[in-house]
């Protein structure tokens, strides 16, 4: 188990030209990333930031967050519109950059194997194995 302050191994970076492939950075804890709205029946998300600033507004200039409820996590939901904040692992890099878990694959560099090639392969083969058990939970519809 990663905690705050490992250092992790960035497996695959799944941005545009994987910059970060192969570099190690510190494990820096799990952090607001976004912010999920159901609104009017339609979810729609928003940067962590932006939204929580105020500068999300409805047409009419009001700040969205101020009219619509939290639904805070393991509370019954507050109303038909509701936000949430979503939570992300962040990973800063040694240049001072920052990668959130949603933009790569990582794992503790301890554990890893002893080199790239060796750690891409063996989560290509996690990968085949969340296929799977992705397939089978939709087949169980």
């Amino acid at each position: 188990m990663t905690t705050t302050g490992d250092p992790v191994l960035v497996i695959e970076d799944c941005r545009p030209g994987a910059p970060a492939t192969g570099q190690t950075g510190i494990y820096e804890g799990q952090f607001p990333r976004s912010v999920l709205v159901v609104y009017r029946g339609k979810n729609h998300e928003f940067d962590y930031d932006r939204w929580i600033s105020g500068a999300i507004k409805f047409t009419n200039g009001t700040a969205a967050i101020e009219g619509i409820p939290e639904w805070k996590d393991g509370e019954s939901r507050p109303a038909e519109d509701c936000w949430f904040i979503e939570i992300n692992p962040r990973v800063r890099l040694a240049d001072g950059s920052v990668i959130w878990g949603d933009e790569c694959w990582w794992g503790d560099a301890a554990t890893a194997p002893a080199t790239l090639s060796e750690a891409q392969t063996e989560l290509e083969q996690h990968k085949i194995l969340l296929r799977a058990i992705a397939t089978l939970g939709m087949e169980g519809k």
